[in-house]
């Protein structure tokens, strides 16, 4: 019903507007392949990345070397990896949801966590490649640690409040 009602809208206000809306919409559309193509080395490298790290090892290592660090905040070691893909990647991510369902059960502690974090926090690397790619921004500041930190907490977040539900 509401996907009704707006297309009546839009088709009124081209109507009545006396503007070009098809001529805004594909000029619109072009742009946004444009926009697309300049996106697409930012992403392709953030993909290479995330096979890089995963095949050869650095992953695990990492995980095994933050688990000391990661058992002090709450965050099981079980979801070290998944911790570590959900910035990189959502798909990555979500192969590690799966890997955690099929091995735990849906109804336990870690995938209900792993649920929690994955519903709590963003793809960063990849957003910040997309967006700042989009428009050429070439120093990024502070966006890359504040996004890393606001994923941790949502981590630490919801390893508390899975515990107790």
């Amino acid at each position: 019903m509401i996907v009704l009602l707006l297309t009546a809208c839009a088709f009124f206000y081209a109507a009545f507007s006396g503007k070009a809306v098809y001529s805004a919409f594909v000029d619109g559309a072009m742009e946004g392949l444009k926009t697309a193509a300049k996106v697409v080395p930012y992403v392709a490298a953030a993909l290479l990345l995330i096979g890089a790290l995963r095949a050869c090892g650095a992953l695990a290592a990492l995980g095994a070397l933050l688990a000391p660090v990661t058992g002090l905040l709450g965050i099981p070691e079980e979801l070290l990896p998944l911790l570590m893909l959900r910035p990189l990647s959502g798909s990555a991510a979500l192969a590690e949801l799966d890997l955690l369902i099929a091995e735990f059960g849906p109804d336990s502690y870690i995938v209900r966590t792993a649920c929690a974090m994955m519903g709590s926090s963003e793809t960063i690397l990849y957003t910040i490649a997309l967006y700042l790619g989009s428009i050429q921004v070439k120093r990024s500041r502070y966006i890359l640690p504040i996004g890393l930190i606001a994923g941790l907490f949502s981590a630490i977040f919801a390893a508390f409040f899975c515990r107790f539900a």
